[in-house]
């Protein structure tokens, strides 16, 4: 069986990726990563892959920082992203903390072929018949809502509204017990729900 070709984009640590290299026995089995791109310069994530062995590019999303508003100056960085996959012959994207809006154009590209975790369950719609958790503040609203469980889903990336794509998997829920600090319960959800999402997800992704 051939291996799926993956690429991971992050903007900070890439713990997803860290796990799913640590942590699942089908990294470099049923799927390899082939290529991590990070959108800034000091992610910690960039010496740690570099470290063992994936090529890691640097599109420092700063140097647009001023531009990133005007949808050519946008289109132009995500180009530049698009060239990189090309040039790397990548199935999958891996969203792993990637902070950058994604245009629509890039998306069209990638069609079912951007994956994204979520903290929090998309399967619990809001009034508006859309996943009420969405968004950075999803942790902070399930908290305040008193859910008592927490969890996260992989999802692919769709044009139009955030974090609605298709669900492809959600982990294991997790009680945080004691802990009532959501800044802390995400914290704790990046290696107990995050990555075993994203190995649960590949394993349906490679048995396609």
């Amino acid at each position: 069986m051939k291996k799926l070709r993956i690429a991971i984009l992050f903007t900070g640590g890439g713990s997803s990726g860290v796990f799913l290299s640590e942590k699942d026995p089908n990294c470099n089995k049923n799927y390899e990563f082939v290529c991590a791109v990070s959108s800034a310069e000091g992610a910690s994530g960039i010496s740690y892959f570099q470290k063992i062995g994936i090529p890691c590019i640097v599109k420092d999303w700063k140097k647009f920082r001023t531009d990133l508003s005007s949808k050519e100056k946008r289109a132009q960085y995500f180009f530049g992203i698009e060239t990189i996959l090309d040039t790397y012959q990548v199935d999958l994207v891996l969203l792993a903390g990637f902070m950058l809006i994604i245009p629509n154009s890039f998306i069209d590209t990638y069609h079912k072929k951007i994956v994204n975790v979520h903290p929090a369950d998309l399967r619990i719609l809001g009034d508006d018949k859309k996943p009420k958790y969405r968004g950075d503040n999803a942790v902070v609203g399930a908290f305040m809502d008193g859910q008592s469980e927490f969890c996260s889903t992989i999802h692919y990336v769709d044009p139009g509204d955030y974090d609605c794509g298709e669900i492809i998997c959600v982990s294991d829920p997790y009680k945080p017990g004691d802990v009532n600090d959501p800044v802390l319960i995400q914290g704790n959800m990046k290696t107990l729900c995050d990555g075993p999402a994203y190995q649960k997800a590949l394993e349906i992704l490679c048995g396609k």
